[in-house]
């Protein structure tokens, strides 16, 4: 495959007083196998507010022409590229949502990852996350929920884009 998962941005780092702008920052994966079992898959996902696996479903490519379908994505796939961004909606793709979205990639079904998990990641509304990275689909477990750690009072089902490469391992 001769796609490449890029990320490029910006950040503000430091107090306003002190301020530092890194600009151009990037954060790539070029797939390196030959066999091509690196596959991309992007979907428009509702994130429960309960915990479940981040990524089921299709590749957008890779048709397998045994079975007349797109590759279905299995659990001991491994996910080398992800790309996460949070809509800021909720699952009717138009209402408003302030909840975060918590992610961790141990397999951890603990409810409340914001809340009960020290290691979880928190994409906020509106914020995007790329991430280089080696782990199985089966570990990679997703959870909505109030913003910054806050305890689960009121957390909707929030919408996110999930664009990732995966090596297909079947």
């Amino acid at each position: 495959m001769a796609d490449i998962g890029k990320f490029i941005g910006s950040a503000q780092l430091l107090p306003d007083e002190i301020v530092t702008v890194i600009t151009n920052t990037t954060l790539s994966y070029t797939p390196t196998n030959a066999n091509a079992d690196d596959k991309w898959y992007y979907k428009i996902t509702d994130v429960a507010v309960s915990v479940a696996d981040l990524i089921s479903g299709t590749f957008i490519q890779g048709y397998d022409d045994a079975k007349g379908t797109l590759g279905t994505i299995s659990t001991s796939d491994t996910v080398k590229f992800l790309f996460i961004k949070n809509l800021g909606v909720r699952a009717d793709g138009s209402t408003s949502s302030a909840s975060s979205i918590y992610i961790v990639l141990d397999a951890d079904a603990t409810d409340n990852l914001g809340v009960n998990r020290t290691d979880s990641i928190e994409i906020a509304a509106g914020e995007s996350l790329a991430l280089k990275l080696n782990c199985p689909v089966a570990d990679l477990h997703a959870e909505a929920g109030n913003a910054a750690y806050g305890a689960d009072s009121s957390p909707t089902v929030t919408q996110c884009i999930v664009a990732a490469i995966i090596n297909d391992a079947s």
